[in-house]
C-alpha cells in the first residue's frame, strides 16, 4: 500500500503504485477550526469512485488524547464502529 500525503489530503493506493487509476481512498482533514472543540480531529474519507467528494462516504472522528475514535457511514448519524 502506497499513502502519499499532501498538506491537508492524503491518498491511498494499491500496492506500490501512485496511479489515479489504482487509488484505493483519500483521507481529509476538517479545517473548519472554530466548529470543532479543542482536542477532537475529525477526517472525511473518500472512497476512489467519489471523485467529486462533495459528500464523504466516511467519516472519523478521533476525540481527545487520540486513543478512541468514532467511524460514522458517510454524513449520517450511523455508527459503523468504535474504536
Amino acid at each position: 500500500m502506497q499513502i502519499m500525503m499532501s498538506h491537508v489530503k492524503c491518498k491511498v493506493f494499491m500496492g506500490e503504485s501512485s496511479k489515479s487509476s489504482e487509488l484505493l481512498f483519500s483521507v481529509k482533514e476538517v479545517d473548519n477550526l472554530s466548529k470543532i472543540p479543542s482536542g477532537i480531529t475529525k477526517l472525511n474519507v473518500f472512497l476512489a469512485k467519489n471523485k467529486e467528494e462533495k459528500r464523504s462516504d466516511f467519516r472519523v472522528i478521533i476525540y481527545g488524547s487520540k486513543r478512541s475514535c468514532t467511524v460514522y457511514a458517510g454524513e449520517s448519524p450511523t455508527i459503523l464502529a468504535k474504536v
